[in-house]
């Protein structure tokens, strides 16, 4: 690690959703996981997240991933680094559309 805040969460975050990056990539989690990550293979959009609080965020050429397993939602940006998102009664939109809604505890 380079001890910059910003790659270091980024690589912590790759490690943890190395299955669903490489999924969503349609290659080997070994593969995704040695190689750089190009986002711009993938579809990416304006990602809102707007959290139970009442918190909002939008990221531009960005992508995301919701899993159940980890009741979590993970937005990745081509320029911004990598987030992680609680998925307790969370909405998902890509480019003003309803991806993800989730109501009480089901996760998908």
């Amino acid at each position: 690690m380079n001890n910059f805040a910003v790659p270091e969460i980024a690589a912590f975050v790759k490690s943890q959703w190395i299955d669903d990056i490489a999924a969503l990539m349609g290659r080997s989690a070994e593969i995704v996981y040695n190689d750089e990550i190009n986002l711009f293979d993938l579809d990416l959009g304006l990602i809102r997240v707007e959290l139970m609080d009442g918190s909002i965020v939008e990221f531009r050429s960005s992508c995301a991933i919701v899993s159940g397993e980890k009741r979590a939602i993970a937005v990745l940006t081509e320029h911004c680094g990598y987030h992680v998102f609680p998925i307790h009664e969370a909405k998902v939109y890509k480019d003003g559309v309803l991806i993800y809604g989730q109501v009480g505890n089901c996760y998908p």
